[in-house]
């Protein structure tokens, strides 16, 4: 939707934003410009997009300077009786923008700098019809100040076209003609058409995970939310909250904000970097905020003026701030412990009834801010909700195809409440977890292990990516200071290694996305997870060291994390505070401003759109939570954040509710019973009856070899008991053994891949290889039933559809020497996870070889299988 045409700096905009001419004196933040000669007389010709209709070529010439922020800006001085022109339309309305009703306005505006010495002269800006030349619209004003050494004596000027005109605008060829008349050349800049709705909608929000927007501006302190937009020098105002400074001064639904503090909106920069921290609407907006607890605030203490264009003329509101803030320095200032405290109220007023905050990433960043306060208050919020993650994800996979995300973040929750509580029921899931990862890894492109978002597949032509991978990383340092080891760390370096910007071989020292896109703009989350993996183990300190110092060096791009740029920001910003605290206090005081901004005392910090991330993550859930952890991370009452502390908080005496009992047996006929939400005691039988309160409590491993009913029910301390768990076992798989096994190029990798199949373990599958260069079908499987028994049937369970096989033949034998022979064959129409293969006849055999000669889904190269069974 936006056009820019770019003349040093004169710059067109067709853009989202807002008839009489109008004009107002704010300050410009314009270069410091020196009166040399030299630069003064600049370069002659016309610059780039433009033409020069009237005047010497000599007319036209270009002044550059700094402005006081670093940024080098470019202007235009036009001797009278010079016109410029340049050609441009109006883009016609986007489908999700012809959805909006209500009408578009326009305006073009212009900033005169001033004159090239004493005198007076007038510049004007007209729009004309391509085609007959015919005036449209015009802005006009006089300039008769002089540019002196320093300062600048600067206006910028503004003029509406209202709802019909701009109507009868789109997708008409336009044409900008600039001219001056007077007696000395004039210092012009900032040329702009900006295209606005009369009532600003979040239905015109562009895409979030990437984009440019437009996007949302919180800004909590002054108690509004704004429509920001690139390449834009007008803000426009989305909602006005109630008895918020912005209503009380009078601020409205659709106004639009054409300055602050005195000084006109630069052009906006929503791309991550250095001209967004700098100059941004959201950066001018909260320094002015800063600004007004300053020793000497313009506007007097704590108000904050905003300049509106308001039906076409120019007018001037103050804002009186209800709170101090003063955040200079932010991380010792006391407005830093009050926000704070804001924050954790917050998450104690939305914490549901049920433990959770809407889901697994809000729930783990709010159990961990509330557990990093040290407050023994919060003990039973924090194991509340870390029962509902247990009860919510009693295995792995229920974490979904994308689950190396959500698993991770859930174990790394489960690990700091064990290192904090002792509480061992969350062992065996932290164990689960890494084993279900660590059976998800497939070859990359570049031959070595490698993860996707989850058991599913390797995306990007099996380049994977580095981001899930970096999370399970943490998760599996947390778990070895738990005493837990997975191996996970090993079988993922080579990967991280190859996907590293090497400073020893020429590279940035950041994390790429993977081994094929290592970038300067998306690095923050995936190189601040892996430093705090790396840290906490207190290995590969040069990956670290080098990955750290460019966060360090590029923190205006901490929210432009891939798809994560919340809680990307805050993940990177706990990586700062582990590995170099003193790189994390100078990155957080330098963000005075933004924190400034969007903190609204009477609620918590107010979401603003992160560069590249998507809301759907959560928005004033996520940013409270997961900030409130961050403010919280220097006591370092954390392992993620520094500590080392075990065992300070006491839950023993909590207690937990009630749930069904899961049963579990392994190969050698050994049963664990376990209750969805682990804690209560478990009363079982293993004759078929009924589990009563004089039944025998589950201490230990039952040994059940061949097979039966078990039957199992949790108990409270009183006589309260749960629902009864039914499960029937045939034979127990001791004696079975993988001997053989397709799915991967490494042999032995493929059984030990192919034994997930006869372990009883619901939480894990045989997964084959579907990286690089896998196989795919057929697949087999060859297994030892350890001694020879009578088959009447084959069972086998997939774990999802693009998993399953479409065809099966079972072969059997009874020594190795003989030749396997077909005992039973099916085909299968539709989707059904348990499938059996019955025999022709019963059949006394050993050795089986189970061949799957077609997938399920043509064209699938994958076998997901959870279990087989015979009967």
């Amino acid at each position: 939707m936006m056009r820019l045409v770019t003349l040093c700096r004169l710059y067109v905009i067709s853009a989202l934003s807002v008839s009489a001419v109008s004009g107002m004196e704010l300050s410009i933040p314009n270069p410091s410009l020196s009166l040399d000669k030299k630069v003064a007389a600049g370069a002659a010709g016309v610059p780039r997009e433009w033409k020069l209709l009237s005047g010497p070529k000599e007319s036209c010439r270009k002044w550059v300077g700094q402005s006081p922020l670093g940024v080098e800006l470019s202007h235009v001085i036009l001797a009278p009786g010079s016109t410029l022109s340049c050609e441009f339309s109006v883009g016609a309305l986007t489908e999700k923008e012809t959805k909006v009703k209500r009408d578009w306005t326009g305006v073009l505006s212009l900033d005169l700098l001033g004159t090239i010495g004493k005198g007076s002269s007038r510049c004007e800006l007209s729009l004309h019809d391509a085609a007959s030349g015919k005036k449209l619209h015009a802005l006009s004003n006089r300039a008769k100040a002089e540019v002196v050494e320093g300062k600048l004596q600067t206006v910028r000027v503004w003029s509406e076209l209202n709802a019909q005109q701009m109507a009868e605008l789109v997708d008409q060829k336009l044409t900008l003609k600039l001219s001056v008349e007077g007696s000395v050349p004039l210092l012009v800049s900032g040329v702009s058409f900006s295209r606005l709705h009369s009532q600003p909608t979040s239905r015109l929000f562009g895409k979030p995970n990437g984009g440019k927007g437009p996007d949302l501006l919180g800004v909590g302190s002054l108690g509004f939310d704004a429509i920001t937009e690139h390449q834009q020098n007008i803000l426009t105002v989305l909602k006005v909250r109630e008895k918020s400074p912005a209503e009380k001064a009078g601020l409205k639904d659709g106004d639009k904000i054409i300055g602050v503090a005195g000084r006109v909106l630069p052009v906006n920069d929503v791309d991550p970097g250095w001209n967004w921290y700098r100059r941004s609407h959201e950066a001018v907006i909260g320094r002015a905020v800063l600004a007004a607890w300053s020793a000497k605030p313009p506007e007097g203490k704590g108000v904050v003026s905003l300049h509106l264009l308001r039906n076409g003329k120019p007018t001037r509101i103050r804002c009186q701030l209800s709170q101090t803030m003063d955040f200079q320095p932010l991380l010792s200032s006391q407005n830093k412990d009050k926000m704070h405290q804001q924050m954790i109220e917050y998450l104690v007023n939305s914490q549901n009834q049920d433990g959770y905050w809407k889901g697994v990433i809000q729930t783990t960043f709010s159990a961990l801010a509330l557990l990093a306060t040290e407050d023994p208050a919060h003990a039973e919020r924090v194991k509340k909700a870390v029962d509902w993650m247990l009860h919510k994800y009693p295995e792995p996979e229920n974490f979904g195809n994308l689950g190396y995300w959500h698993a991770s973040y859930a174990g790394i929750l489960y690990a700091e409440y064990y290192l904090a509580t002792g509480d061992s029921r969350v062992l065996p899931r932290i164990e689960g977890i890494l084993r279900w990862v660590r059976s998800g890894l497939y070859t990359s492109k570049w031959g070595m292990l490698c993860l996707g978002h989850g058991t599913g597949g390797l995306p990007y032509g099996n380049k994977a990516l580095v981001a899930p991978a970096t999370h399970a990383l943490v998760l599996d340092s947390l778990a070895e200071k738990c005493g837990i080891e997975s191996g996970l760390w090993d079988a993922l370096l080579p990967y991280m290694e190859y996907s590293w910007s090497d400073p020893a071989k020429g590279g940035h020292g950041a994390l790429g996305y993977n081994a094929s896109y290592k970038d300067k703009r998306e690095f923050w989350s995936r190189s601040g997870l892996f430093s705090m993996a790396a840290h906490l183990r207190g290995e590969r300190q040069d990956m670290e060291d080098a990955m750290i110092s460019f966060m360090h060096g590029h923190h205006p791009w901490f929210r432009n994390s891939h798809a994560y740029g919340e809680p990307g920001g805050s993940l990177g910003l706990l990586a700062l505070n582990l590995c170099r605290p003193d790189a994390f206090t100078e990155v957080m005081n330098h963000y005075s401003w933004w924190f400034a901004l969007a903190w609204d005392p009477n609620f918590g910090l107010r979401f603003t759109m992160p560069h590249m991330g998507a809301p759907y993550m959560g928005t004033e859930d996520l940013i409270n939570a997961s900030y409130a952890l961050v403010f919280a991370a220097p006591k370092k009452s954390l392992w993620i954040t520094g500590g080392q502390k075990r065992d300070w908080l006491d839950v023993s005496e909590l207690e937990t509710p009630l749930s069904p009992v899961i049963v579990r047996r392994n190969k050698q006929g050994q049963v664990d019973l376990e209750c969805r939400l682990p804690g209560p005691k478990i009363r079982y039988t293993t004759d078929g009856s009924q589990p009563s309160k004089n039944s025998p409590i589950y201490e230990k491993s039952i040994d059940f070899p061949a097979g039966g009913t078990i039957k199992a029910r949790a108990m409270s301390k009183g006589i309260k008991m749960g629902e009864i768990t039914t499960v029937n076992f045939g034979p127990a798989k001791a004696g079975w053994k993988v001997l053989a096994a397709s799915g991967h190029k490494d042999p032995a990798e493929a059984v030990r891949r192919a034994g997930y199949a006869i372990d009883h373990s619901p939480g894990h599958s045989w997964l084959t290889d579907i990286g690089q260069d896998a196989q795919g079908y057929p697949h087999y499987i060859v297994i030892d039933l350890g001694a020879a028994m009578p088959l009447n049937a084959v069972k086998v369970t997939f774990t999802r559809d693009k998993g399953a096989a479409g065809k099966c033949i079972v072969k059997g034998a009874l020594t190795m020497k003989e030749r396997p022979v077909t005992i039973g064959e099916s085909t299968w129409q539709g989707y059904q996870a348990e499938r059996r293969v019955d025999l022709s006849k019963s059949t006394q055999v050993r050795y089986i070889r189970l061949e799957f000669s077609e997938p399920f889904k043509e064209g699938s190269v994958s076998l997901a299988l959870r279990e087989i069974d015979v009967e």
